[in-house]
């Protein structure tokens, strides 16, 4: 009996600290993985989208424009209207993904990244894209600084 207990109780430790760290990948670490891919995809269309985002270093501009000419308009309004649903999208899934991974979202608050905030952010960017008023929408510099971009 004794033989038996001396390799069955280091096998059912190994069993436990498995499971937990199997607990510790499937909650916080895969919801971190998916964070991070959301947060590439924030960087990716903010870089593509950046000239409808106030402030950006390559422009530093206003992202809305008052031209009269029709054909310039056009070719502005596809990709405004694009870029309108890109970044309320991905706001959305931010904004959920700070409600839904009650283990990542504090996990990711003390390496200082705000999902929520940068959600948020993303959305009112939408809507100030959407109705042509610049003056609340946010800067480049603030939703990078909420993803630590």
């Amino acid at each position: 009996m004794y033989v038996l207990w001396t390799w069955a109780w280091p096998v059912g430790l190994a069993f436990v600290g498995a499971v937990f760290a199997w607990i510790a990948v499937k909650f916080l670490g895969d919801p971190i993985r998916k964070f991070w891919d959301l947060r590439g995809e924030v960087a990716r269309t903010l870089h593509d989208r950046a000239r409808f985002v106030a402030g950006t270093p390559e422009t530093d501009m206003m992202f809305f424009m008052h031209d009269t000419s029709i054909d310039r308009r056009n070719r502005y309004e596809t990709p405004r209207a694009e870029a309108i649903s890109t970044f309320r999208s991905l706001g959305a899934q931010l904004v959920a993904f700070s409600s839904n991974e009650f283990l990542a979202d504090p996990v990711l608050r003390l390496l200082g990244i705000n999902a929520r905030e940068a959600g948020e952010l993303l959305i009112r960017l939408a809507l100030s894209l959407e109705e042509r008023n610049s003056v609340n929408a946010p800067r480049y510099d603030e939703i990078c600084s909420t993803l630590k971009l």
